[in-house]
């Protein structure tokens, strides 16, 4: 009874704790997001109204890339953990469930794959670029930061794809196949 009882507590624990970094990452995106908008229009009405104030900020078309770049990254994590990524799924609904569960299991297990290689690689990458003027945004903000971000992103897809591979083994995986 009491090593039930710690199963269940331990897994009680690790869904509130994978809910908790996905709420914050949710955050986060909306809150790039926001600043990405501002930008876009900020920039919009820069370029009309150049040729009468003589204002321009050349930093806001980088700034929406990199934004852009960076909502896409912290999306995809998002969409693995709310299964929200682009599949077919008109294929699933007429193959019997327990192929479909295997299904799961497999492109789990590719998307942990390949947030792995490319963790490594951003990371790679981010410690070459982190110095390299090329590509900055003002003076602080490096292409190497936003490699940083990217590697974080797939860190966290990674640990999505281990939640979700998680989830369809501790349920009745096999029971009802």
């Amino acid at each position: 009874m009491r090593i039930s009882e710690n199963h269940a507590y331990q897994k009680n624990i690790f869904i509130t704790a994978i809910s908790k970094i996905n709420f914050y990452i949710k955050r986060l995106n909306s809150i790039v997001f926001l600043f990405i908008l501002a930008a876009v229009v900020i920039q919009i009405l820069l370029r009309f109204t150049a040729k009468y104030t003589g204002i321009i900020l050349p930093w806001t078309e980088d700034f929406s890339r990199y934004g852009l770049v960076v909502m896409t990254f912290i999306g995809s994590s998002i969409a693995t953990l709310t299964d929200e990524n682009i599949k077919i799924s008109s294929f699933r609904k007429r193959i019997k469930p327990s192929i479909s569960r295997w299904l799961s299991v497999i492109e789990n297990l590719l998307l942990l794959f390949i947030s792995i290689i490319l963790s490594y690689g951003n990371f790679i990458t981010a410690k070459k670029m982190i110095k390299s003027p090329a590509g900055a945004l003002f003076d602080f903000i490096r292409i190497g930061h936003i490699y940083y971000i990217i590697f974080l992103s797939m860190l966290i897809l990674g640990l999505y794809s281990i939640f979700n591979l998680y989830t369809l083994f501790r349920g009745n995986f096999s029971s009802k196949s």
